[in-house]
């Protein structure tokens, strides 16, 4: 631990296997710093790293679709039942935003949060692939759930948190950040199955 004014110490990449080699954790002294209470202040991880603009940068189309959401969802309770277009179109228009920035990344080879996620070439193409699949989803989702009178603001939310999940999941290097991602992703898809309450097929 390196939080005490210590430098902090690099990191390596294994040549060979593309790895991350993290410092070892040093659980005593962790402990200690538990007792006389002297965690490292908000944004320095246990290795002592500041969390830098480049950290962010590599979530950055991550973030941007989850607040957008958010923001999306919050807006939506102003709009009656029924006439959820507007929702929709945000919806679109988020993805668009999105997947403006993920382009605008490409090109660029870099890790954050310690090596925890990466932002490169491959994971690039899967979000711009996950974005532009979502936007058609939401255009073509509209018009069915209008007919099947089930044309409400949250299923375009939903589908905008499971789009997120997908993009971590594409950047994520380790096996916490995959977790979240899959949590992220699947959760919202569990309630999209049985969004349609009122037809059999949705309850099972």
């Amino acid at each position: 631990l390196t939080w005490d004014g210590g430098a902090p110490r690099p990191y390596c990449r294994n040549a060979l296997e593309g790895a991350v080699i993290m410092p070892a954790f040093d659980k005593d002294k962790f402990a200690n710093a538990l007792k006389d209470n002297a965690l490292p202040p908000f944004g320095q991880g246990v290795h002592g790293d500041d969390m830098t603009q480049t950290d962010f940068y590599t979530i950055l189309p991550v973030s941007v679709l989850v607040s957008l959401a958010s923001l999306i969802l919050l807006l939506d309770t102003f709009y009656p039942k029924g006439k959820k277009k507007a929702t929709s179109f945000f919806a679109a228009l988020a993805f668009a935003l999105t997947l403006g920035l993920s382009i605008s990344q490409l090109g660029t080879n870099i890790l954050g949060f310690g090596g925890m996620v990466a932002l490169d070439g491959f994971s690039n193409y899967l979000n711009i692939l996950f974005l532009i699949t979502g936007m058609l989803g939401v255009a073509l989702a509209h018009g069915y759930n209008q007919r099947m009178g089930i044309d409400r603001g949250e299923f375009y939310v939903l589908v905008m948190f499971s789009a997120a999940g997908m993009m971590l999941m594409s950047q994520a290097t380790d096996l916490i950040i995959t977790f979240l991602a899959l949590e992220l992703l699947s959760i919202p898809l569990y309630v999209l199955a049985g969004f349609a309450h009122n037809r059999v097929e949705s309850e099972e």
